[in-house]
Formats: structure tokens, sequence, C-alpha cells
């Protein structure tokens, strides 16, 4: 999966050092935290630990700066010493430190250290910038002792010219949350990338295929860093993000800031695939992961990051099956457990790297297995127990294997049979297989009563119930489902039998036609109900018998158990109806004579609802049915698709049938109907014909055939237009400063237009000749693309769009749809995101004297897209004699907070220069410090 890489741009930064630069010193490094378990629940203490990499060229190890993001003092810590990479050339460093937070909240924390390595080919004089990661966390006692994610897999790698590239974090959280990966900038500091940050594929012109989309990626869902391919040798830094995800919420963001060493070589990268899997607690996992290499080098194959974690889990292992020239296989084991249950899958990683002696870099590739564990299915569910009186049915079953682990079991219910396989990795209850939850309790219980929340169960249905294991938060995850056990509620009342759409009404809304058909009442005699019998037919709008009620008939006698439905409105084309019959009867004689009394009432029972979509040459039918029989049974499996022919005829063919066991109410139309193709921009016309069943044991009709509505659509051209290549025309940063000078010049009238300009990335599966237009959306903020607002609609002509709207700020986000003659038909840009690029310097001088000319301390010409400026003013002897925070100008006349004016001499000033950026956040753009020359003078007459 691509991510969209966040594009920020540099800023004028300045940094002065309190120590030259000596040599090269910090590498790669990342922040990580963990809530300390105190006791006591509500106590916010945290441990902060930054993991460094330090060349051993370099200067010795330094102490680093940490802030906690709380507005409290940062703290400077001392590093450890972990010893040696392997190749003798790097320093582990750990800085460790504890804080408690004062209150709930979202806080960046931060390191600071001023010695990056030197010489890394995408940042610009690197050794002169600063080292700087943060991550996130979300405090919040709620979440229990939550830890960010642990990184296992060193920040240090090396790659090849020509040869893709491959690396993993290993990122493992223990109290299973969602992760997902984003790519970001190296940063100098809060906000500030590092200069001229190039991602590495801006220095790369082709794959290691020689083709050259998708060069520098990380997959969202696995971590897997990817450059395909190195163009030149030298020191690369990238950075990503982890996002750490509960129920929703993004609770953490952890920084990694990693180094890539690319050499020229002429050997191969070594290969290996592992495949992802399911498997079901307390199954034994074995796999074998095999790795190869062309150059029939060595190769090393190793299990960089276990499942799930080196420091949880000791029942896992791998072993080295075969290693010669070239290839080598190992075995992975693990006995799960019920406590392994988890939503997201694990993560095993694995490294195969050669290994040479010929001096050659020695080239590795990652490999991500998955592997997901699901609980067992429950046992012993049973439904035999059914009082048809009350309307109840008892349920009990087997106490659940993993009841130590899992908090609750689902009850799940439908109406009528529904099988379906089950499948390891989609646990639970499928969509569509209309089953609905209905309660759960404790995983302890054993047995459920349902009575439908008091109201009974419906007569004449059969019920069918699964069971489903939940396992508590955060760790989530389910069981696969129980099997099915069915049991019926008898009915007083008839039975209906069909509802078909005979007549489809084509321009008068009022004029359809349906056919209902129902049985006399079963289970019931003349005893229990003397007199007259009838029935009084009840249609419905829409589907689920709950639309508006009409009675299209009444008082229909004992053998009447038909109706042709014509009582308007009744508009079949656009419509769906559900009927009812009710049942009654009328004594002959005693207290009740003559006197019409209800008995019970059917299940309603709706239409067949037929869906056309027009596809690439051919045409999609979906259709459904609420009705109480079962339209999937596997003694009907076929459902039959009819077509008009010839067209404008008003007569349909048989083209086709469809097992519905097997592919659901579904059925595309192709053309292969006696080998004609489908015309496009020709309107086809349908019907569908279900066939059904009730349960065996009521012993009535089967094959209950029903039609639905004749439905018609054109074929239309829905081959998309190819998505768009976004480019934007923005400021830059470093040549739009104003020169300061003798001629001043009005701020407000400069501008600084966004120019969007695109083109068609173009591909197999679209085309760009039935183009009408664009459609350009912006967002202040990086957001999901359904966020985003239109703000201009072109002509298919135009290629470009300049966005003058914006004053004060540059950041946001823009994307262009582009649609053809079919607006349905449309496809998307990639989201192109700028950064605010904020300019604000002051003078150390300024002259109140009323002459016109300096009269006031103000920013020295056009501050660019300053939020704020929280300003104060002291005196030499520290007092503070002015204050604002309404005016990124100033406008500062020299008077104090009394309004008197103070004398000449010396000031000192604070400036905390704020600005938006696209995260929708304020960032600092810096904490100004100076000196101010307050010179009065005389006024020039």
């Amino acid at each position: 999966m691509r991510l969209y890489k966040l594009f920020l741009f540099p800023f004028l930064f300045t940094l002065l050092f309190c120590e030259s630069a000596q040599a090269s010193h910090i590498r790669a490094g990342d922040l990580v935290i963990e809530r300390i378990d105190t006791g006591n629940p509500n106590a916010l203490l945290y441990k902060i630990t930054v993991n460094l990499y330090r060349d051993v060229a370099g200067v010795a190890a330094q102490p680093g700066e940490i802030n906690f993001g709380d507005g409290t003092d940062p703290v400077t810590v001392a590093p450890e010493d972990l010893g040696l990479t392997p190749d003798g050339l790097t320093q582990k460093l750990r800085y460790v430190v504890e804080h408690s937070f004062q209150n709930n909240g979202d806080f960046k924390i931060s390191y600071f250290e001023r010695n990056r390595n030197g010489g890394i080919a995408n940042i610009s004089n690197s050794l002169e910038v600063p080292f700087y990661i943060e991550s996130q966390i979300r405090v919040n006692p709620g979440f229990g002792l939550n830890a960010t994610p642990i990184l296992e897999i060193p920040p240090l790698d090396q790659a090849c010219t020509g040869q893709k590239f491959t690396h993993n974090p290993g990122a493992f959280d223990e109290q299973g949350d969602s992760l997902a990966y984003e790519l970001t900038v190296s940063r100098q500091g809060s906000g500030i990338p590092v200069p001229n940050y190039r991602f590495p594929d801006e220095l790369s012109s082709a794959q290691e295929d020689g083709s050259t989309p998708d060069l520098f990626f990380i997959d969202s869902q696995t971590g897997t860093l990817t450059w395909n391919a190195p163009e030149t040798a030298g020191e690369y830094n990238v950075a990503f993000f982890i996002n750490e995800w509960r129920d929703g919420r993004n609770i953490s963001k952890i920084n990694r800031d990693m180094q890539i060493t690319v050499r020229t070589c002429n050997n191969e990268r070594p290969n290996i695939d592992p495949k992802d899997t399911c498997i079901v607690a307390g199954m034994i996992l074995k796999g074998i992961i095999e790795a190869t290499d062309k150059d029939d080098d060595a190769i090393i194959l190793t299990q960089e990051k276990a499942i799930p974690s080196n420091f949880v889990t000791p029942n896992s292992s791998f072993t080295i099956l075969e290693n010669r020239a070239g290839f080598t296989s190992g075995e992975f084991k693990w006995e799960s457990r019920c406590e392994d249950v988890r939503e997201e899958p694990y993560q095993a990683v694995f490294k195969v790297k050669e290994k040479r002696t010929d001096g050659e870099v020695e080239l590795s590739e990652f490999e991500v297995w998955r592997v997901k564990v699901v609980g067992p299915a429950p046992t012993g569910l049973d439904t035999s127990s059914v009082d048809q009186i009350a309307r109840t049915i008892s349920l009990k079953w087997d106490g659940y294997t993993c009841q130590d682990d899992a908090q609750v079991m689902q009850i799940w219910r439908r109406r009528g049979s529904f099988d379906f396989a089950l499948d390891t990795c989609e646990p639970g209850i499928p969509d569509g297989s209309g089953y609905e939850l209905i309660d759960e309790v404790d995983i302890l219980q054993t047995n459920y009563f349902d009575n439908n929340k008091g109201a009974g169960l419906e007569r004449g249905t059969r019920y069918c119930y699964r069971l489903v294991a939940r396992f508590p938060e955060p760790k989530g995850g389910e069981s696969l489902a129980s099997f099915e056990t069915c049991a019926f509620i008898e009915s007083f009342a008839p039975y209906i039998m069909n509802v078909s759409v005979i007549k489809t009404n084509e321009k008068n809304a009022t004029d359809g036609a349906d056919s209902i058909v129902w049985t006399r009442p079963i289970n019931v005699n003349r005893d229990s109900f003397p007199g007259d019998w009838s029935y009084d037919l009840v249609r419905y709008e829409g589907a689920n018998g709950t639309g508006e009620e009409t009675i299209v008939v009444q008082d229909k006698g004992e053998n009447d158990t038909t109706f042709i439905d014509t009582v308007t409105p009744l508009d079949t084309r656009n419509s769906s109806y559900s009927y009812r019959v009710r049942f009654y009867h009328t004594p002959n004689t005693g207290p009740n004579a003559n006197i019409k009394t209800f008995i019970d009432e059917s299940q309603f029972a709706s239409t067949v609802r037929l869906e056309p979509n027009s596809r690439t040459e051919s045409i999609a039918l979906n259709w459904s049915a609420d009705v109480p029989w079962s339209n999937k049974e596997t003694s009907f499996p076929l459902h039959y698709i009819y077509r008009e022919f010839p067209l404008n005829s008003d007569v349909f063919e048989l083209i086709d049938s469809v097992n519905v066991i097997q592919n659901g109410f579904s059925y595309v139309d192709d053309g292969s109907f006696m080998n004609q193709p489908l015309i496009k921009d020709t309107v086809y016309c349908y019907y569908v014909s279900t066939v059904g069943a009730y349960p065996p044991d009521l012993k009535l009709r089967d094959s209950l055939v029903n039609k639905s509505q004749k439905a018609c659509v054109a074929l239309l051209d829905t081959i998309k237009p190819c998505p768009l290549i976004l480019d934007i025309d923005h400021v830059d940063c470093f040549n739009i400063q104003v020169i300061v000078g003798s001629i001043r010049v009005d701020c407000e009238a400069i501008e600084y237009p966004n120019i969007l300009s695109w083109e068609s990335a173009g591909g197999d599966n679209c085309e760009d000749e039935d183009i009408q237009g664009y459609k350009v959306y912006y967002s202040p903020v990086q957001t999901a693309r359904e966020n985003f607002i239109l703000i201009a609609q072109v002509g298919k002509d135009s290629t470009s769009f300049t966005d003058d709207r914006l004053t004060g700020t540059k950041a946001g986000c823009y994307y262009v749809e582009v649609f053809d003659e079919n607006e349905k038909n449309s496809n998307f840009s990639n989201i192109f995101c700028i950064e605010n690029c904020p300019f604000y310097e002051l003078p150390n001088s300024f002259s109140p004297n009323g002459d016109g000319r300096n009269d006031t301390f103000t920013p020295f010409n056009c501050p660019r897209f300053i939020k704020q400026v929280e300003f104060e003013v002291r005196s030499r002897w520290g007092d503070v004699v002015h204050t604002s925070n309404d005016d990124i100008y100033l406008n500062w006349d020299g008077t104090n907070k009394q309004g008197s004016d103070l004398p000449s001499g010396v000031y000192y000033y604070s400036a905390k220069v704020t600005y938006t950026t696209i995260s929708g956040e304020e960032a600092v753009f810096s904490n100004l410090k100076g000196v101010i020359h307050l010179l009065r003078g005389k006024k020039n007459d």
C-alpha cells in the first residue's frame, strides 16, 4: 500500500552552536514511552526511553535534552552505553527518564541533540544540523498500563545501488493495539524539517527492473519500508511514524529516524517469501520459510522478531533445516494459546542476509509473516427446548474452551437457516448472512432464554442460532462461529406462499400489480374457533413490513386464499411492498355471535426487488426479498434470469440461472447469451424469478416461485478516466523573502498563490477520451478525502488552476477529481499538501520621537504566515514594561503598561512566534530573544 509523503518545506533557520561541529555523531534513533505501574490506577507516571546510534568516529556521547511537551522545563539526560553494533562502527546509547504528567491530554515528547551525523546525502550540511525526534502519547488512565510499540530491529541498514532495499522496524505492541505506519521527514526541531530534505526516491530514477512508480514507500500495515532502488552510494536518513490505534482513536505516535548506508555492489540481493496465515488458538503452527540468492552466495536466514515477542512468548522457535550455496530454509514453530487471541495479526519478521568474504556489501531483505490467532468455535449448542405456548426457545451449550481469556459469549439469531464455511481468517459471523446479534452474556454462562425481549418469538418462523466468543479489549479478537442449530415456532395463522410482481408500471406510477397467495390456517381446528373464518390482506410500503399500512382487501372467505393487488397507488417499478394476512373468526352462536374476532396474523413477505447496475461491457444484477421462507435452499438452489429479447418487445427470454447457494443473489450479464456482446448506450430490461421453500417439517408446498419487477438500465460507458498526478507550484520558502531596505512595500499586496497543475497517470483499465472536466478540492489540514471541500470546477481543456483565495496562510492540501460524460465515472489525483513557511524578524532599535520614521517597534517587512506573537519587554532590571499577544506587527510605541513614555535605553524582549500547520495544530516558529535600543532623540522640524 502506497503512503503519500507529507511534503514539508524548510524554514529559514539559523542555529548558533555552543561548540563547533567537530565530527559526525548521531546516525539514527527512536523514542518510546511506557506508563509505569505505581499501584495507583490514576497515577500518570511514564518512562521515556530514547535509543540512539552514534558514529564512533565522531565526538563522544553527549547528554541530550528531553522535553515532555506539558509546559514543564526540559531535562538534560546522560546516556547509558549499551555497547557496539557487530561491525564495531556504531555505539548504541540509551537515555531514560521518568516523568509525572499532571493531567490527561495529548503530549508531544521530544529529544534534541546538536550533533547529527555528517555527510548525509539527502540532508544539506548535515554535520551542522541537530538531531531531533518527537513522539506523541495520549495520557489517560482509562488506557491502563499502555506502552507505545517496542521497536525490536535496529534503525541501521545497508543497501546496494540498483537493488531493491527493504527494512522493517519489528514493532510489537504488547496490548494488541492496531499499528499504522506513515512516512515523514527528518527534523531538527519542533515542526522544523532539516535543511533541503529530500526523500530517497528523489535521488533515484528507476526501480530494480527499470520501471519508475512507487520508488520509496512504507507499507501502512506491516511497516516494511521499501526503496526501489538506490542509485547513488552514500548515507541517507529517512523518518517515519508508527501510529497506535485503539477503538478508532490514535493513542500514540512514535518517531523513528533511521540511516541507510548505500554502497556500489556487484552482487544481487537474496529473496525471501513467507505467506500470511490464520490459526485457531491451541493449534501448533508450523511453517517452512525459504530464501534464495541468484548469485548462489552463502546466505543467513534469521527470525528478527518472534511471535508475539521475544520478551513475552517463549513457546515459539525457528530452526534452520537446510543451508547451502544460494539456498536456506527453516521451520518456524509456534504453540499458540488462548491468551494469544487478538484482533490484530501478529508479525514475525524474517531476514535473509548474504555472508560474503570478498568485501562486497552483505545485502539483505526483510519479509513479514502475518499470523492471526482466532478463538476456537463454541460447541454443544442445543435449541431443543421450545415452549410453543409462550413462544420461547431455551438455548444451552458447553463451557467455552478459552473461558479464562474470553470475555463474553455472543448469541446470534436469524429467521431460517444459513450455512457458511468457517474461515479461520474471518472469524465471527460474516456480513450478509442475515444473522443478527441479539445478546451478550458472561463467558462462564452456558444457557440463554430467548423470549424476543419479552414480546415472544414470531409464530410460523424457524429460528436458527450461532454462538461467537469475544475477547476483551484492547487486544480484542473473536472466535469462529459455532455450528448452526434451529427450532420452529408454530403458527395459528395462514402462511404466505407467494408474493410476485405480475405487472411493472410504465409511465403511470399507480398501475402496477402484485399476486399474493397464502394457505388456510394450520394447526387450527373448528372446535377451537367455531363460526366463519375470514382474512384481511394488509400491504406495507417497503420490504420490511414497517412502512405505511394499507388494507387492500377485507373479509375474504376461508377458502379464498389468492389476491391480485391493483389497489392504487402501487408503484412496482420504483418501490418494494410487503404483505401480511390477518386471520379472524366470527362465531355463529354464543355471547360473541356475529362479532369478528382476531386470532393471529402471518409473517410479512415482500416482493422481490431487482437492482441492475451498469459495468464495463456488462450489467450486474442484484436482488433481495424479505420473506418468512428461505430463498436459499439446497433443494432449490437456482434462481432464473430473464432478459427482454428482442429489445423493446416486452417479450422476456430465459438467459441463465444462478446457484444462489454458491454465488448469492447476484448475476453479471456479460453478453454470453447467444454470444451477443452487450451494446453501449443500449437499454436492457430484466426480471428475476426466485425459488424457495419453508422448512420441510411444515409439510407445505415447496418450490415457491416469485418474480421481481421489470428493471431496465442502459449499458453506459463505465470505464473510468485515468487517475491524475497532481503537482503544485507553491511558494519557495527560500526565494520569497522581501528584501528589507529603504523602499517600503505593501505587505498586504503581496500574493502567494498556489498554482496547481496535473496530468494523466495513464493505465490499462482507464481511458481519457471522454473527459468532461475537473473538480478541485481543498482542505486546510491533512484529513480523509471525504472531508475536503470543492473549491473549483474547470473544463476538460484545463490542466491547471490557481488558488489565490488564501490569506495569512499557505498551508493546505489539494486533490483533483476528473470525470467523464457519465459523471458517476471519476478518478482522483494524489493528495498534495503544502506546509506554511513562516518568516519573522525583528530589528534591534527604534526611535519613537514622532518624526514619522521608525516611531514604532515592528518586525522587518512583511512577516509571513504568522498566527500569533506573544511579545514581552523587560527593563534592564527585569521588570515587565510591555506585553501583547494580539498583533503580529507589534506596533509598540515605547510606552509602558500605564501608557507613559519609557526613557531611552536598552530593553530586553522575548517573542514566541507561532504559525498554523497542516496538522491543524499550532507550531512554534521561533522563540526570539534580543535587545531593543529605544532612542528618543529629537523630532526633526
